[in-house]
């Protein structure tokens, strides 16, 4: 039980892990809008497929690997999808015109779910497709979960593990929303600039997708040292011995 809370606590401590940065845009773009409707699925998408996918890319081998990079490519086509329709709201309905009728779909229930607030499986469908470009920064304590499911094998301990530290990092994710929430309505109040962050979030969105897309996420952020945040799992490991 105690593997299980220090996974949650790592989860928890990405918030200030630089490889973090590219997905921050995609939960931004769900502020000002019903938490359960529109936050909520859209973690807890991204909590499940990190998890699945992240055992899959532990025990499964080579396959899984290249599975996931198509799946990546989707994800980051309908992220794209998602930024430019923030930017340009009628984009959606134009997109609706062609033969492409799937990513048209998905492009216009995303630029509905931003415009309205609704549309729990739009959220959810960008939830999933940002737990497939996510790739955290591997500290002491992924890195203690990664090496016991390529030792151990797959099983549900190890699907848990991989969630309950993806579920971690929803929690500070969730919190970071709230308050974005609140700083997003008082602009709205104050200062009517509602059209502008709607379009510095579709820039923003764009500028994740670019980011993850050129690697800068696995590549420069992850070598970023954050030598508190490592201190403080590996605390967390010898204190517990799990």
């Amino acid at each position: 039980m105690a593997l299980f809370l220090i996974a949650w606590l790592g989860g928890v401590l990405t918030i200030v892990s630089p490889c973090i940065l590219p997905v921050l845009p995609f939960v931004f773009a769900r502020t000002g809008k019903p938490f359960l409707q529109s936050g909520l699925p859209l973690l807890a998408g991204m909590a499940l497929s990190f998890s699945a996918v992240g055992a899959l890319a532990a025990v499964g081998g080579g396959w899984a690997v290249a599975a996931n990079q198509y799946a990546r490519f989707a994800a980051l086509a309908l992220l794209a999808l998602f930024g430019l329709t923030l930017l340009v709201p009628s984009l959606a309905g134009r997109l609706a015109r062609p033969l492409v009728a799937f990513g048209a779909r998905l492009s216009e229930s995303a630029g509905q779910a931003q415009q309205t607030g609704s549309g729990i499986g739009s959220s959810l469908l960008l939830g999933v497709a940002t737990g497939l470009l996510w790739a955290p920064c591997a500290g002491p304590i992924l890195g203690l979960i990664l090496t016991g499911a390529a030792l151990q094998g797959a099983s549900a301990r190890t699907s848990l593990l991989l969630f309950a530290y993806a579920a971690g990092a929803a929690t500070s994710l969730a919190l970071a929303l709230a308050v974005g929430g609140k700083v997003f309505a008082a602009m709205k109040r104050s200062l009517g600039v509602s059209e502008w962050v709607r379009r510095a979030l579709g820039i923003a969105v764009l500028a994740g997708v670019a980011a993850i897309a050129l690697q800068v996420d696995t590549g420069v952020l992850s070598r970023i040292s954050l030598a508190s945040t490592t201190q403080i799992e590996q605390g967390l490991l010898d204190r517990f011995h799990p």
